[in-house]
């Protein structure tokens, strides 16, 4: 069964996208790919994104900048889950978009500039603050 995940390219990772873009082209469906801006002040913006996970939200727009940033919207047709180490600790994840994410992590010149969703829990949430479309809104293509 597919799931559908999320790459964000924060604003400064965005120099690496077409690279970026055409990796992901060869091992998961793009369903779509925009540009989008915070709403607001990125510091709140990124409090209310990563939540208790982030410890400083001004040294994440200090690191991956607060301006516009690349959504892609992916669907992986053969999701594999194992454990990785992650931030917070030992956790089941799609291996797929965990390895993609390190992988452009450190294309991208290292640090947390790329962001992607580890499971379809966390793609609910995420697609949901950035959007403001459910999940099920994305399932079969950018909705209307």
């Amino acid at each position: 069964m597919s799931e559908t995940h999320l790459i964000v390219l924060w604003e400064y990772a965005r120099a690496d996208q077409r690279r970026v873009l055409d990796d992901i082209s060869g091992r998961l469906d793009i369903i779509h790919t925009e540009v989008l801006s915070w709403p607001g002040d990125p510091v709140a913006c990124f409090g209310r994104f990563y939540g208790a996970n982030l410890a400083d939200a001004n040294g994440k727009v200090s690191t991956c900048g607060g301006g516009p940033f690349r959504l892609i919207v992916v669907r992986d047709n053969s999701p594999v889950y194992g454990l990785r180490e992650t931030s917070r600790g030992l956790e089941r994840v799609n291996l797929t978009l965990f390895d993609l994410k390190m992988r452009y992590r450190e294309w991208t010149g290292g640090g947390h500039k790329v962001h992607t969703t580890n499971s379809t829990v966390e793609f609910k949430r995420d697609i949901l603050l950035l959007t403001g479309r459910s999940a099920a809104d994305w399932e079969n293509g950018r909705p209307t």
